[in-house]
């Protein structure tokens, strides 16, 4: 269990004034950053002594720290800075401040100091063009209603892999064969999988769509603009449709698909801004199938195809609603950001 916090007396001396003040305790520690529970602590202990004098704690006795205010602000400014510096690196980079210190003090320093160590978010990489092409998306159409997003027809494929989708750990008698198949995991080097079309509105979704008739193969301009042919006029008309959102990927921006949209008087989007994954509400809906097929056993075409149409049907309907009717919150962040990520 570790030691209790030291509070300095100009800390305590915050407390009480900001009760005094007529603050309650959550705001309390909203300003000061301490805990609720020491806060109504001190407050307490505060009321039972009386008097105007401000309860304190006596410093602590003991091996004094090996690292000063000076050595903290070098640790805080080095990872503001280089947010993926490591104890031991800055130990290294810093011999006449933590010559003396070991990293694993080091690293504690970093933990007292409010730094926990995280996985970096993976997000495309934006370009100063990408940016400004984002930002001018986003004020274009910040204007638009929710019953105008609710009729976009949101549209994009996406690739599922057959894999054994049995996890974990098992339970085997000491002693048996562990090379034995009802306690091995089977692998593959390079994975097969299947890719898939859809899209949806705010008022449902369309047929789902295999599009690779064999693993491993990918859309063109041709076979995107025959999948388009078949299926988006029934898909709008279903799902109560009047705008058509597709990315910028080659073959959705070919010349064929493009001159194909304006014969047959579809209205679409035409400035998607590139590397904006975070914009387009379907992959959250891609994302959600794919969280319904973890733990699957998918380890053939057939299996997996089965799979990916059960999941889509089980997509509710309210939840097409909450996807399409995030756009305003999307665009919003966008300008706030400036262009930048969002966290969708």
């Amino acid at each position: 269990m570790g030691s209790k916090r030291h509070y300095k007396r100009e800390e305590v001396a915050q407390i009480i004034a900001l009760k005094d003040a007529g603050l309650e305790t959550k705001d309390i520690v909203n300003q000061t950053g301490i805990s609720e529970r020491t806060v109504r602590r001190w407050v307490a202990r505060h009321r039972e002594e009386g008097g105007p004098d401000v309860p304190f704690t006596k410093p602590r006795p003991g091996r004094p720290k090996k690292t000063n205010e000076r050595s903290n602000n070098i640790i805080k400014r080095t990872i503001e800075k280089y947010p993926r510096s490591t104890a031991r690196k800055i130990k290294q980079d810093n011999p006449d401040v933590f010559g003396e210190v070991s990293v694993r003090t080091v690293a504690r320093r970093i933990q007292d100091l409010g730094y926990k160590r995280y996985r970096p978010i993976k997000k495309p990489i934006l370009s100063k063009r990408n940016r400004a092409k984002r930002l001018a998306f986003a004020k274009k159409y910040i204007t638009y209603t929710d019953e105008d997003w609710m009729k976009v027809f949101w549209s994009d494929e996406s690739n599922f892999t057959v894999v054994d989708g049995r996890s974990g750990s098992l339970y085997r008698h000491r002693g048996s064969d562990p090379l034995d198949p009802r306690y091995t995991q089977g692998t593959v080097k390079f994975p097969g999988w299947l890719m898939f079309w859809g899209g949806f509105t705010g008022y449902g979704k369309s047929e789902l769509v295999r599009v690779s008739r064999q693993s491993g193969e990918c859309v063109n301009a041709a076979s995107y603009l025959e999948l388009l042919c078949d299926y988006l006029p029934d898909a709008m008309e279903k799902t109560q449709a009047n705008l058509f959102q597709q990315d910028g990927a080659t073959s959705h921006t070919a010349k064929c698909v493009t001159n194909w949209l304006k014969d047959c008087c579809v209205n679409f989007i035409n400035d998607w801004p590139g590397q904006s994954p975070d914009l387009n509400p379907i992959e959250n809906l891609w994302n959600s199938m794919k969280r319904r097929l973890q733990g699957k056993n998918v380890d053939s075409y057939d299996k997996l195809e089965r799979e990916v149409r059960s999941a889509w049907n089980s997509i509710p309907l309210e939840e097409c609603r909450n996807l399409a009717l995030s756009m305003k919150t999307r665009l919003q962040e966008v300008i706030k950001k400036k262009g930048g990520h969002t966290k969708y």
